[in-house]
């Protein structure tokens, strides 16, 4: 599984469409698609807790590199609105997060072909670059928090993916223990400030993390070990992410408290990335093997569960001032 292009990387994207998809169950969980009006393509990859979800989607071809126009986008109560950073290309901006206060993290593309991380909070676009990122692959945030906090990773100079945090300007980089140099990704945090995210252990297995005041915990799906990508998470520590089957068909889950739920849609294959904790999960989703993208939001029935857990996350959260991370997309792959 590659999993350092992650979604936001049109290039992945473009892997699925060669066949990373299984076949369609029987009876799927219901849900529901979200489809930019007019996009080629829809990818959802973050919801907060009032619903309202952020992505991007890909629309005609990108003048410059060739790859197509990537966009972001807002979708709040089902009108939908698109984002670019004003320092972008045209049709070179992706937005992977919302905080529960509005505030959007992602990355753009400028006219060098350079990848910069950007935070968006009140209209105002403050540009993320970790010093130790090589700009032309770039910082990639990948999620927010409601301190304004936020987490991804970045491409160093050989490409190698490191973890970052970035608070009041200052980043703090990070690999996780016991990960090979280079392939450590930090993809979602809570408001208490826990991280999550995954890497590559030394074995070359594919590995989830959560990182709670220091103290690291592996997450691997007991039932699909070593093959599962883990993406955004809420504030009860429940996370979004896919696992990957022998043939390479991606299947949609959750995880809370060390029990991972297939979301199993009834469609071909699936990525779930965001999910909040009214227990609402975004992601996207194809039909058939030559089909488009398109988001879906769907529920896990667990909220009361969450509820619980968000005590003991309160007491075990860390200060995100300790680390950052970026997650990049390229639109020139």
């Amino acid at each position: 599984m590659d999993r350092r292009g992650k979604a936001a990387q049109f290039a992945v994207c473009a892997g699925l469409l060669a066949g990373a998809f299984g076949t369609p169950v029987a009876a799927g969980r219901p849900f529901t698609t979200i489809a930019v009006p007019g996009a080629d393509q829809t990818f959802a990859v973050g919801i907060n807790d009032s619903s309202e979800v952020v992505g991007y989607y890909a629309q005609g071809t990108n003048p410059v590199f060739g790859g197509p126009n990537i966009y972001g986008f807002t979708d709040i109560g089902g009108v939908f609105a698109t984002v670019q950073d004003p320092s972008a290309v045209a049709g070179g901006t992706a937005v992977m997060g919302i905080s529960n206060n509005g505030a959007l993290v992602g990355d753009y593309t400028d006219s060098l072909g350079n990848t910069y991380g950007f935070l968006e909070s009140g209209g105002v676009y403050t540009t993320l670059s970790d010093p130790q990122a090589n700009p032309a692959y770039g910082t990639a945030p990948l999620g927010v928090n409601s301190q304004g906090e936020v987490v991804g990773y970045y491409l160093d100079a050989s490409g190698g993916a490191h973890g970052f945090t970035w608070s009041d300007g200052a980043f703090t980089n990070f690999d996780a223990p016991g990960s090979i140099p280079g392939s450590t990704v930090g993809s979602g945090l809570t408001d208490s400030g826990a991280i999550f995210g995954d890497y590559y252990d030394t074995s070359g297995n594919p590995l989830g993390f959560a990182d709670n005041g220091g103290v690291f915990t592996t997450l691997n799906d007991p039932q699909h070990p070593d093959d599962s990508q883990f993406n955004g998470v809420n504030d009860a520590g429940a996370v979004a992410g896919f696992w990957e089957d022998d043939a390479g068909y991606n299947h949609a889950f959750v995880e809370s408290g060390g029990v991972y739920t297939d979301l199993d849609l009834g469609v071909l294959g699936s990525q779930a990335w965001g999910v909040n904790d009214e227990g609402e999960v975004v992601g996207f989703y194809k039909t058939s093997p030559d089909g488009a993208f398109n988001g879906f939001l769907t529920s896990v029935p667990e909220p009361g569960t969450w509820a619980l857990m968000l005590v003991g996350m309160g007491l075990m959260g860390a200060s995100l001032r300790r680390r950052s991370g970026s997650l990049l997309h390229s639109l020139r792959g």
